[in-house]
Protein backbone atom coordinates (compact mmCIF):
# COMPACT_ATOMS: atom_id res chain seq x y z
CA UNK A 1 0.00 0.00 0.00
CA UNK A 2 1.32 3.47 -0.75
CA UNK A 3 2.01 5.99 2.00
CA UNK A 4 -1.05 7.96 0.93
CA UNK A 5 -3.14 4.76 0.93
CA UNK A 6 -4.23 4.77 -2.71
CA UNK A 7 -3.11 3.47 -6.10
CA UNK A 8 -3.42 4.91 -9.58
CA UNK A 9 -4.10 1.54 -11.17
CA UNK A 10 -6.40 -1.33 -10.28
CA UNK A 11 -3.74 -4.00 -10.93
CA UNK A 12 -0.25 -4.14 -9.49
CA UNK A 13 2.22 -6.22 -11.55
CA UNK A 14 5.49 -7.54 -10.21
CA UNK A 15 6.57 -9.15 -13.45
CA UNK A 16 5.92 -8.88 -17.18
CA UNK A 17 2.30 -9.74 -17.92
CA UNK A 18 1.13 -11.60 -21.04
CA UNK A 19 0.05 -8.57 -23.07
CA UNK A 20 3.61 -7.21 -23.09
CA UNK A 21 5.65 -10.40 -22.73
CA UNK A 22 8.57 -10.16 -25.17
CA UNK A 23 8.75 -13.92 -25.71
CA UNK A 24 5.16 -13.90 -26.99
CA UNK A 25 5.46 -10.61 -28.91
CA UNK A 26 9.10 -10.55 -30.06
CA UNK A 27 10.70 -7.46 -31.54
CA UNK A 28 12.22 -7.63 -35.02
CA UNK A 29 15.78 -8.93 -34.70
CA UNK A 30 17.30 -5.84 -36.25
CA UNK A 31 16.00 -3.43 -33.58
CA UNK A 32 18.41 -1.35 -31.51
CA UNK A 33 17.29 -0.27 -28.04
CA UNK A 34 18.72 2.33 -25.64
CA UNK A 35 17.60 2.08 -21.99
CA UNK A 36 18.37 5.00 -19.67
CA UNK A 37 18.34 4.24 -15.94
CA UNK A 38 19.17 0.58 -16.55
CA UNK A 39 21.16 -0.18 -13.39
CA UNK A 40 18.24 -1.28 -11.21
CA UNK A 41 14.49 -1.55 -10.84
CA UNK A 42 12.26 -0.95 -13.84
CA UNK A 43 15.12 0.03 -16.18
CA UNK A 44 17.02 -3.16 -15.42
CA UNK A 45 13.86 -5.23 -15.93
CA UNK A 46 13.13 -3.51 -19.26
CA UNK A 47 16.67 -4.21 -20.47
CA UNK A 48 16.40 -7.87 -19.53
CA UNK A 49 12.93 -8.18 -21.09
CA UNK A 50 14.26 -6.86 -24.40
CA UNK A 51 16.97 -9.55 -24.25
CA UNK A 52 14.26 -12.22 -24.50
CA UNK A 53 12.81 -10.63 -27.64
CA UNK A 54 15.93 -11.12 -29.74
CA UNK A 55 16.86 -7.51 -30.49
CA UNK A 56 20.25 -6.83 -32.10
CA UNK A 57 21.55 -4.42 -29.45
CA UNK A 58 20.58 -3.04 -26.06
CA UNK A 59 22.61 0.01 -25.07
CA UNK A 60 22.31 0.59 -21.33
CA UNK A 61 23.06 3.78 -19.42
CA UNK A 62 23.10 4.83 -15.78
CA UNK A 63 25.15 6.74 -13.23
CA UNK A 64 26.47 3.49 -11.75
CA UNK A 65 28.26 0.33 -12.89
CA UNK A 66 26.37 -1.76 -15.43
CA UNK A 67 28.58 -4.86 -15.64
CA UNK A 68 26.08 -7.10 -13.81
CA UNK A 69 23.22 -5.88 -16.01
CA UNK A 70 25.23 -6.62 -19.16
CA UNK A 71 25.96 -10.16 -17.95
CA UNK A 72 22.31 -10.74 -17.03
CA UNK A 73 21.12 -9.48 -20.43
CA UNK A 74 23.43 -11.90 -22.24
CA UNK A 75 22.51 -14.87 -19.99
CA UNK A 76 18.80 -14.12 -20.36
CA UNK A 77 19.01 -13.89 -24.16
CA UNK A 78 20.83 -17.20 -24.41
CA UNK A 79 18.37 -18.87 -22.00
CA UNK A 80 15.51 -17.62 -24.21
CA UNK A 81 17.16 -19.16 -27.29
CA UNK A 82 18.18 -15.79 -28.75
CA UNK A 83 21.58 -14.59 -29.84
CA UNK A 84 23.19 -12.41 -27.19
CA UNK A 85 22.69 -8.77 -28.22
CA UNK A 86 25.49 -6.23 -28.32
CA UNK A 87 25.38 -4.35 -25.01
CA UNK A 88 27.20 -1.00 -25.07
CA UNK A 89 27.41 0.40 -21.51
CA UNK A 90 27.42 4.13 -20.90
CA UNK A 91 27.90 6.13 -17.72
CA UNK A 92 25.37 8.95 -17.91
CA UNK A 93 24.01 11.76 -15.76
CA UNK A 94 20.83 13.04 -17.43
CA UNK A 95 21.10 16.36 -15.54
CA UNK A 96 24.44 17.15 -17.21
CA UNK A 97 24.15 18.34 -20.81
CA UNK A 98 27.78 17.45 -21.58
CA UNK A 99 27.24 13.93 -20.22
CA UNK A 100 24.15 13.46 -22.39
CA UNK A 101 25.96 14.76 -25.49
CA UNK A 102 28.92 12.47 -24.77
CA UNK A 103 26.60 9.47 -24.31
CA UNK A 104 24.72 10.02 -27.58
CA UNK A 105 27.85 9.71 -29.72
CA UNK A 106 28.90 6.19 -28.69
CA UNK A 107 25.30 4.98 -28.86
CA UNK A 108 24.95 6.24 -32.42
CA UNK A 109 28.38 4.83 -33.28
CA UNK A 110 27.79 1.42 -31.72
CA UNK A 111 24.24 0.96 -32.95
CA UNK A 112 24.27 2.81 -36.24
CA UNK A 113 20.68 3.84 -35.66
CA UNK A 114 18.38 4.00 -32.67
CA UNK A 115 14.95 2.38 -32.93
CA UNK A 116 13.74 2.50 -29.32
CA UNK A 117 14.65 4.94 -26.54
CA UNK A 118 13.44 4.00 -23.05
CA UNK A 119 13.89 7.02 -20.83
CA UNK A 120 13.61 5.44 -17.40
CA UNK A 121 15.82 7.77 -15.35
CA UNK A 122 13.73 9.35 -12.66
CA UNK A 123 13.91 11.16 -9.37
CA UNK A 124 11.34 11.59 -6.64
CA UNK A 125 11.98 13.00 -3.20
CA UNK A 126 10.11 11.65 -0.22
CA UNK A 127 6.68 13.30 -0.11
CA UNK A 128 6.38 16.32 2.17
CA UNK A 129 3.80 19.07 2.30
CA UNK A 130 4.43 22.10 0.13
CA UNK A 131 5.32 24.33 3.10
CA UNK A 132 7.99 21.82 4.17
CA UNK A 133 9.45 21.25 0.72
CA UNK A 134 12.90 22.46 -0.32
CA UNK A 135 13.41 24.23 -3.62
CA UNK A 136 16.63 22.30 -4.35
CA UNK A 137 14.71 19.01 -4.05
CA UNK A 138 11.97 20.28 -6.36
CA UNK A 139 14.57 21.53 -8.84
CA UNK A 140 16.46 18.20 -8.88
CA UNK A 141 13.19 16.42 -9.63
CA UNK A 142 12.56 18.83 -12.51
CA UNK A 143 16.14 18.45 -13.82
CA UNK A 144 15.93 14.65 -13.91
CA UNK A 145 12.29 14.15 -14.91
CA UNK A 146 11.72 17.03 -17.35
CA UNK A 147 15.01 18.46 -18.60
CA UNK A 148 16.75 15.05 -18.76
CA UNK A 149 14.27 13.52 -21.23
CA UNK A 150 14.40 16.67 -23.36
CA UNK A 151 18.20 16.55 -23.53
CA UNK A 152 18.18 12.86 -24.39
CA UNK A 153 15.65 13.23 -27.18
CA UNK A 154 17.43 16.26 -28.57
CA UNK A 155 20.83 14.54 -28.63
CA UNK A 156 19.83 11.01 -29.60
CA UNK A 157 17.64 12.00 -32.53
CA UNK A 158 19.63 14.94 -33.94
Amino acid sequence: MSELDFYYTSAIHHNTYLAINATIHPAPYSKNVFVIGASRGVGRAISIAYATSGVAAIAIAARSCLDNVEEEIKRTAEAAGCSAPRVPKILLDVTDEASVAAAALPVKGALGRLDVLINNAGHCEEWVGFADSKIQDWWMTWEVNVRGPYLLLARCFQ
